[in-house]
C-alpha cells in the first residue's frame, strides 16, 4: 500500500515538443497557419483582424460592428444566417480585443463545405441593419449599466484609466452616454476600413487536408475591402502612481485594485516575472492567498495577473474584501511585496511554482485546439511556437537570487497605483 504522508516524487520538464505551424498564404495575400491533426472530427477557424478597440474612432465601435457581422447579411437577411449555422450544429463567436478582432468557427469537417459560405458572407456582406442595431445597442447598454454597479468592474476600469491614461488608446473606457451617440455609420465605416483581405490572417486546426484548402481558397481567396485604410494607434503611457478611493455607500465589501505598467512581453524581466508572479498571488496556492484568504480570512480570493498588450502591459492585484479589513489587507499585501523583497525564497517553494508553471504550459498546449489558441496570442508580438520552449527554459533556471532582485525591482507598493471603490 502507498504510503500517503509521503507525496509522490516530481520531475522538472525541461522541454516541450512544439512544432510551428504550417504556413501559406491566399491568392488575396491572407497568411494561413494550419495546426493539423487528422485524428480530430471538428474543425476551428479563426479569422484575425489586425484592429481592435484601441483602433477605433470612438467607444463601443469595434466589439458593435464585430457583433453585428452575424445579425444578417445581404445573402441570409435577419436570422437566416444563424438558422443554417445552427442547423449544422456549427459555432461562432466574436470579440474585439485591444489590438485585434477575433471571428471564430468550430464545425464538423464533414459540415465545413456547407458552412464556409456563410462564413462568407458574413465577413464580406453583413448589412448592418438599423433594427438590429438598435436592439444590440439597447440589450448591451442595460448590461452595461447592471455591470457598472459592481464595484469591481468600477474599479477595473479606474485603474486602466489611471496606469494608461484615461485618454490614450488602452486607459479610455465606456460611459453610458457613448451608447446614445453611437451612430450606424461609425460601425460600418470600421468594417470597411478593418474587415478587409488586407487586414487579416487565418488560423486553422484540427483535420485540415486538400479539400478542405481548396474550399478556404475558394471562398475567401478573393479580395474584399482591400481599398479599406485599418485604425493605427499609438499608446504613449505617462504613468504617475497615485491613490484613490471611490466611494459607493451601498457597498457590502470594498473593492481593491492595485496596478502599474510592466515591461514588454519580449522584454528579458517579462517571463522571470511571470515566475514571481505566480508565487506572489497567481494561483490558489500563492502567498496572497496563503495569507489573506487561508490565514487572515479577508477575502474569497485574491490574484495578481499580467496583461499583455501589443503597445504596453499591465501588473494588477485585485481583490474584494469587507470594509472593516480593506485597510488590513492593504497593509499585508504591502507586507508580502517587503518579504519578496528581504527573503530568500525556499527551493522548495520555487520548486513547487516552478512544476505548477510547467504544468500549466503543458495544459495550455495540449492539442491542435489550444495550441492555436497560444500562437494567436503571440502572433500579433511576431513570436513563434519556440516562445513556449524558450519560456520555460529560462523559468527552470531562474534562481531565488534574480526573483528577489525583480521584487526590488517591481514590487514596490509606492510606485502603484492604488484604486479601492467601497463604502
Amino acid at each position: 500500500m502507498p504510503n500517503r504522508n509521503i507525496a509522490p516524487v516530481t520531475n522538472h520538464l525541461q522541454k516541450l515538443q512544439l512544432a510551428e505551424p504550417e504556413s501559406h498564404k491566399l491568392d488575396n495575400g491572407i497568411p494561413v497557419f494550419v495546426f493539423r491533426n487528422d485524428q480530430q472530427q471538428a474543425l476551428k477557424i479563426d479569422f484575425i483582424f489586425n484592429s481592435g478597440t484601441a483602433g477605433q474612432s470612438r467607444p463601443l465601435v469595434a466589439n458593435s460592428a464585430i457583433r453585428l457581422l452575424k445579425e444578417g447579411t445581404k445573402s441570409y437577411p435577419g436570422n437566416k444566417l444563424m438558422q443554417h449555422i445552427d442547423f449544422y450544429g456549427s459555432y461562432i463567436s466574436q470579440y474585439a480585443s485591444k489590438d485585434e478582432s477575433d471571428v471564430t468557427m468550430m464545425c464538423l469537417k464533414k459540415d465545413f463545405q456547407q458552412v464556409i459560405p456563410f462564413i462568407e458572407s458574413m465577413l464580406k456582406e453583413p448589412s448592418f441593419v438599423p433594427k438590429a442595431f438598435g436592439i444590440i445597442r439597447n440589450i448591451t447598454k442595460e448590461e452595461f449599466i447592471i455591470r457598472s454597479e459592481k464595484p469591481k468592474n468600477i474599479a477595473l476600469k479606474a485603474i486602466y484609466e489611471l496606469v494608461f491614461g484615461n485618454d490614450t488608446p488602452y486607459g479610455v473606457s465606456t460611459q453610458v452616454n457613448d451608447y446614445d451617440t453611437l451612430r450606424l455609420e461609425d460601425l460600418k465605416d470600421f468594417y470597411r476600413n478593418n474587415y478587409g483581405s488586407n487586414n487579416c490572417y487565418i488560423i486553422l486546426s484540427g483535420p485540415i487536408d486538400h479539400t478542405i484548402m481548396n474550399l478556404v481558397h475558394q471562398h475567401i481567396g478573393s479580395a474584399w475591402n482591400a481599398d479599406g485604410k485599418p485604425n493605427d494607434f499609438n499608446q504613449v503611457t505617462y504613468f504617475k502612481p497615485t491613490k484613490e478611493h471611490i466611494i459607493k455607500k451601498d457597498a457590502l465589501q470594498s473593492a481593491i485594485q492595485i496596478g502599474m505598467p510592466m515591461v514588454h512581453r519580449t522584454h528579458a524581466d517579462f517571463i522571470p516575472f511571470q515566475l514571481l508572479n505566480i508565487l506572489f498571488g497567481g494561483y490558489f496556492g500563492s502567498r496572497l492567498m496563503s495569507n489573506i484568504r487561508e490565514d487572515k480570512g479577508y477575502t474569497y480570493g485574491i490574484h495578481s495577473n499580467i496583461s499583455a498588450f501589443q503597445q504596453g502591459s499591465i501588473f494588477t492585484i485585485s481583490t474584494e474584501t469587507g470594509s472593516a479589513v480593506t485597510q488590513a489587507t492593504m497593509e499585508e499585501i504591502q507586507k508580502e511585496m517587503k518579504i519578496l523583497q528581504n527573503e530568500t525564497i525556499s527551493t522548495e517553494e520555487l520548486d513547487l511554482v516552478k512544476n505548477y508553471l510547467s504544468g500549466s504550459y503543458m495544459r495550455s498546449l495540449d492539442g491542435v485546439y489550444n495550441q492555436a489558441e497560444k500562437f494567436k496570442s503571440i502572433q500579433g508580438f511576431a513570436l513563434g511556437m519556440d516562445y513556449y520552449e524558450k519560456s520555460l527554459q529560462k523559468i527552470q533556471q531562474t534562481q531565488q537570487d534574480e526573483l528577489k532582485e525583480l521584487a526590488n525591482k517591481y514590487l514596490n507598493y509606492d510606485a502603484m497605483t492604488t484604486v479601492i471603490v467601497g463604502a
